[in-house]
């Protein structure tokens, strides 16, 4: 890892990309895309939480859950 970083050139950036897009009209599109990209894996995690925390509820419940045919009152387990 050391030498990998120590033979590494610098990177280069361009400090103009943001006027040269302001000019273009473009830097909207920029920031949302942007801001996407970091609020994307925040709500991911609420999503599956949420998802999770609702079939345990569910389940605790004793209710089955849509289209999984689980819980206690399903119908598969109830015709056997």
């Amino acid at each position: 890892m050391v030498l990998v970083l120590a033979t590494c050139e610098p990177a280069d950036a361009c400090p103009n990309c943001r006027e040269g897009l302001e000019a273009a009209g473009r830097a909207t599109a920029y920031a949302l895309s942007a801001a996407f990209l970091l609020a994307m894996p925040f709500g991911l995690v609420a999503f599956w939480t949420r998802l999770i925390l609702r079939c345990r509820g569910l389940r605790a419940a004793g209710q089955t859950i849509k289209g999984t045919g689980a819980g206690e009152g399903s119908s598969n387990q109830s015709q056997r």
